[in-house]
């Protein structure tokens, strides 16, 4: 054992530690132990049996020699594990080297006889932490800073026959500076794996994550960040040609390449140029939960290692789930015409464009659609003019710009919505070649201008869809008739109105949807349903007549209510107005207040001794119609509470008095709310 030693060596392979083959079995410790290396490949402690385990706590290991053999690629470390286990617990791992990053690895671990399982401690070195061959690393609670952490090697450097290499970090932070030169801050190469729960990623020249050639990666939790690293391949002001002004190249935060990729709970920034993700030939990435960031450029970025060198036909799988953000000037932006699917469902949000660069194809690329779905709540926010198929279920499109799109399909009350025009005339034309399902359209209107968003269905429309219909505008001046949906004549694809009793209230009138047989549907002013004939009421019976009381003072009649134009039915304020001035609120009231009074006239003029104080409660349900709106109910309740006494005269009696009274008065409106 080597416990609280001071190591210090400094000729040519002159080892710190070395545990060879035909050192016995069992376990070694090194607690409290300082060792420093500097000789050419001279390494802190090495591990080369099986059979032994060496346990190193408390302690430094620093090495600062030449490690990289000239000529033989092979790496070593400041702390090389080819067999064995070890175990580094509160301990510093750090390479020191001036040279090159082939020599700043801090831990080399290779070999399926090689483990490791390291905690709370710091493993430093510009080379980072390399895992390779087969081995077995896990890292909890700890710090790999300066170089990274790179699995596995270049597939044609890697034997086919090898076991993969399987890497656990839990709560650990991975660190790339520039002066490092690491592609990026964690790398997995080959059919190998690595689990990420907790922690942060930062820096990598090129990218955060970057997976290659059958790796696969979980990442849990996780941040991953450019930092102040600077993106090694950025083009400043790319945006390309005539599209919606994405940004090529930069810096990624997971660069994914026929590897498999799933993100759970993690988040992903890139706030300069580049994307979130790139996802070359074969990437298969699923985002549950979290977030994807990349405000000045694009959240993910396709097709980019085949820009570089051609691949075979391989589709590329992204999916956001669960919940998950993402946010970009671009939500996604395909490099080549690969085959490319995109699904967005579980709630996930999506903002951003999706747009295809101009540039002319690869020979020998592979080409294919570019598909989206949207369901299960999903929402995606943008414009695109490159989608081959989108399938909306259960979900919603909001669309901010014009956008033509291959063949759409809506299933569940899936929708696309029409944002909301900024100013009067930016309204949006949708063009798709074919519209199946059905679904719900939400449109802007602008009356008083006679604009409108449109659908244009260029092939062939199919389904049962619904609008729903929004005014953007003031009042019209005429009733103009607005153009909604283009369709194919003779398409089978029907459409209605979906706002309250299929009619839409702009300004004044109400409007309805009409067709015209050519495949146009439209807006048009709602004809005014024919007023009912009253019924006949039964003539007086003749007799004799009851004495009749004295009758209260009578106001003066309103003005009658303005008149529609013969033929168009009222909006919902309109139709309130108009009754509201047609027959006043205050006139009812008065004919409910007056009544009451009346009964107490009659009380005095029937019982000579019945002066005095009074009080009488009314209530009144009224059903009223003034030929100029529809017809409405009003419930009017009151009370009056009054004093009069009889004074004898000649020939009668007089009576004084006075009252007062508190009524309310409801008033509802069929189908148009009251008040």
């Amino acid at each position: 054992d080597w416990n609280n030693q001071s190591i210090i060596k400094a000729g040519e392979r002159q080892h710190g530690i070395h545990i060879k083959q035909s050192d016995g079995a069992g376990v070694r410790t090194a607690t409290g132990t300082t060792i420093k290396v500097s000789g050419r490949q001279a390494q802190g402690v090495l591990l080369e049996n099986p059979a032994a385990e060496l346990r190193f706590q408390n302690g430094s290991v620093t090495s600062s020699g030449q490690l990289f053999d000239e000529g033989v690629r092979r790496f070593l470390g400041t702390v090389t594990v080819k067999a064995g286990k070890l175990v580094a617990d509160h301990a510093t791992l750090a390479n020191v080297s001036d040279t090159r990053d082939d020599d700043g690895i801090a831990l080399y671990v290779a070999g399926e006889q090689a483990q490791a399982s390291i905690a709370d401690s710091t493993l430093q070195g510009a080379g980072g932490v390399r895992v390779e061959r087969g081995a077995n690393v896990t890292v909890q609670r700890s710090t790999i800073v300066d170089g990274g952490l790179h699995i596995g090697t270049l597939q044609p450097l890697q034997p086919e026959d090898l076991p993969p290499s399987r890497v656990v970090l839990g709560d650990t932070s991975v660190t790339a500076v520039p002066a490092s030169g690491a592609p990026a801050a964690v790398s997995v190469f080959g059919a190998n794996e690595l689990t990420v729960d907790g922690g942060h990623i930062t820096g990598g020249r090129a990218a955060g994550v970057a997976a290659m050639d059958g790796a696969i990666v979980h990442l849990q939790r996780a941040t991953i960040r450019r930092g102040d690293a600077p993106a090694g391949g950025a083009v400043p002001g790319g945006a390309v040609p005539g599209g919606f002004g994405p940004l090529l190249d930069g810096w990624y935060g997971v660069d994914v390449s026929d590897s498999t990729v799933d993100l759970a709970q993690s988040i992903v920034e890139a706030p300069q140029l580049g994307a979130a993700i790139r996802a070359g030939r074969g990437a298969r990435v699923t985002v549950s939960g979290g977030s994807l960031s990349a405000p000045h450029g694009n959240v993910i970025e396709t097709g980019g290692g085949a820009r570089r060198f051609p691949p075979p036909a391989s589709p590329l799988s992204i999916t956001l789930q669960a919940g998950a953000r993402a946010q970009g000037r671009a939500l996604l932006y395909r490099v080549l015409p690969e085959p490319v699917k995109l699904t967005l469902a579980g709630g996930a949000q999506g903002q951003g464009d999706i747009v295809a660069t101009e540039l002319p194809p690869i020979p020998g690329a592979s080409s294919g659609p570019l598909d989206v779905a949207l369901a299960s709540q999903a929402r995606w926010t943008g414009a695109t003019r490159a989608v081959d198929s989108l399938s909306i279920d259960n979900a919603t499109w909001v669309m901010t710009d014009n956008s033509n799109v291959g063949a759409l399909r809506l299933a569940s009350d899936g929708s696309v919505d029409f944002q909301q025009p900024a100013e009067a005339g930016r309204f949006k034309v949708l063009m798709v070649d074919t519209l199946a399902g059905s679904g719900l359209f939400r449109m802007n209107v602008f009356a008083d201008l006679g604009l409108s968003d449109k659908l244009v269905v260029m092939r062939d429309a199919s389904g049962q869809h619904r609008l729903w219909v929004r005014n953007s505008g003031s009042e019209p001046a005429s009733a103009n008739t607005m153009l909604l949906v283009q369709t194919p004549r003779g398409s089978a694809a029907t459409f209605t109105l979906a706002n309250k009793d299929g009619k839409v209230d702009i300004g004044t009138y109400r409007y309805r949807l009409a067709a015209n047989g050519n495949g146009q549907w439209s807006l048009v002013g709602a004809k005014a349903p024919p007023a009912p004939k009253p019924a006949p009421q039964p003539g007086p019976q003749p007799g004799p007549q009851p004495p009749q009381p004295p009758q209260p003072p009578q106001r003066q009649p309103e003005a009658p209510a303005p008149q529609p134009p013969a033929g168009r039915e009222l909006s919902a304020a309109a139709n309130a107005a108009v009754n509201t001035g047609g027959v006043g609120l205050a006139s009812t009231l008065w004919y409910a207040e007056s009544n009451a009074l009346s009964k107490r006239l009659g009380e005095l003029r029937l019982n000579p001794d019945a002066g005095g104080a009074w009080g009488r409660g009314f209530a009144q349900r009224q059903q009223l119609d003034n030929r100029a709106g529809r017809r409405f109910d009003q419930k009017v309740a009151g009370f009056e509470l009054g004093a009069d006494h009889a004074v004898a005269v000649a020939g009668g009696r007089w009576h004084l008095g006075g009252l007062a009274g508190y009524t309310r008065g409801d008033r509802g409106f069929t189908g148009d709310g009251g008040g």
